[in-house]
């Protein structure tokens, strides 16, 4: 409340200068999925590690942070996050464990919010120059991504006769132009 914040400032005998307040999550992760925003990405792995006072740096307790998660969440394959940015070459994730985590995600309470956060094929985001036929426009929802060398897509495919398919395609060390792979 601005109010209670400038009373506050009053006391202490400071100014309130400027206040910014923070998009939702929902809408930062709406930005990175649909615009493959690592900078923000990066932002969201490290806030894991936020407000811990344990001697490490923020990258090691948000690895920790995100690794621990997802096995207790059933996923226990080996995994190295390094950053928020999952085509990391750092990074160790396969697509099984990709996989697994939608369809993880497909079951979970959150499953609207992050399907909707996602790129649509032929219509939004990364995603809007392909998959434009109109026999798959509107029927892949997925992240995209690019990054030194790596090429990959993630998501669902909505099928004709009405499924909903996970998929996860990751090309490592292409020499072709990205458009061709």
């Amino acid at each position: 409340n601005v109010r209670s914040e400038l009373d506050f400032c009053k006391l202490n005998g400071s100014t309130l200068l400027l206040k910014i307040e923070s998009p939702a999550v929902s809408e930062i992760v709406k930005v990175v999925n649909q615009r493959s925003h690592n900078l923000l990405a990066d932002n969201l792995f490290l806030s894991l590690a936020s407000g811990s006072d344990a001697p490490h740096s923020l990258w090691d307790l948000a690895s920790w942070q995100m690794t621990d998660y997802w096995h207790r969440n059933g996923l226990d394959m080996p995994v190295r996050f390094h950053d928020g940015s999952g085509l990391s070459p750092k990074n160790l994730i396969s697509a099984r464990f990709i996989n697994s985590l939608l369809m993880q995600m497909l079951n979970s309470e959150h499953a609207a919010h992050f399907q909707s956060s996602l790129a649509v094929g032929g219509e939004s985001g990364t995603l809007v120059r392909i998959w434009q036929n109109p026999r798959w426009k509107g029927r892949v929802m997925a992240k995209s991504g690019f990054m030194q060398g790596v090429l990959g897509y993630a998501g669902y495919i909505h099928t004709i006769n009405g499924r909903k398919l996970c998929f996860c395609v990751s090309v490592n060390h292409f020499t072709q132009p990205v458009g061709e792979v």
